[in-house]
């Protein structure tokens, strides 16, 4: 993933104007390259998947905006307004991952699998949760979270919003409003 959209389309053709001329989507919401070259665009109601350097683009329906994709061993992840999608045929088709109702906030790799970050449109507070088999199951690492006293105190009872979770070493590292957390088990405790 670029951090920069300017960045990527120079990176893909040398020059900027290759997206303005071959893509017709107004919002961009994310650029991914896949190890294998094909790119994506998250857009706002759809990703768009080239396979040779934006010369063509092909619609795939998601139902809604994509902000992140990552790749593992040939798996494709993607938060998005509807969830975490998951591509295992090269973004021709997406499932929904994660059962309950939720929106996807990020996606990360980590060893054998994926870590992710999700907002509960029920529940109201983000959740993280962990694939070690490429995104076949998934297990709730946001519930064992200690909380702050102190922000319980100051703001009553709010509930905790998960900003980061990523793989650092062998350390699973959660940047909530309650501090960060480390967990040398991959969010078990």
């Amino acid at each position: 993933m670029y951090t920069n959209f300017q960045e990527q389309a120079v990176r893909l053709n040398g020059t900027v104007d290759w997206m303005y001329k071959n893509y017709k989507e107004k919002q961009v919401s994310s650029v991914f390259e896949t190890t294998g070259g094909t790119v994506f665009i998250g857009s706002n109601n759809a990703v768009y998947k080239s396979a040779n350097n934006g010369k063509t683009w092909k619609y795939v329906p998601v139902g809604g905006w994509v902000t992140k994709m990552v790749e593992s061993n040939g798996v494709l992840l993607a938060a998005s307004s509807h969830g975490i999608l998951k591509s295992t045929d090269d973004g021709e088709s997406w499932v929904r991952v994660i059962s309950e109702e939720v929106a996807g906030n990020s996606v990360e790799h980590i060893d054998g699998g994926f870590a992710v970050i999700a907002h509960s449109i029920i529940t109201k507070p983000d959740k993280g949760y962990i694939s070690l088999d490429n995104g076949k199951t998934w297990n709730d690492v946001g519930t064992g979270l200690p909380s702050s006293w102190s922000f319980k105190n100051i703001f009553g009872s709010q509930p905790q919003y998960i900003s980061s979770l990523k793989q650092a070493g062998k350390y699973l590292i959660c940047a909530s409003s309650d501090g960060v957390f480390r967990s040398p088990d991959m969010g078990k405790t």
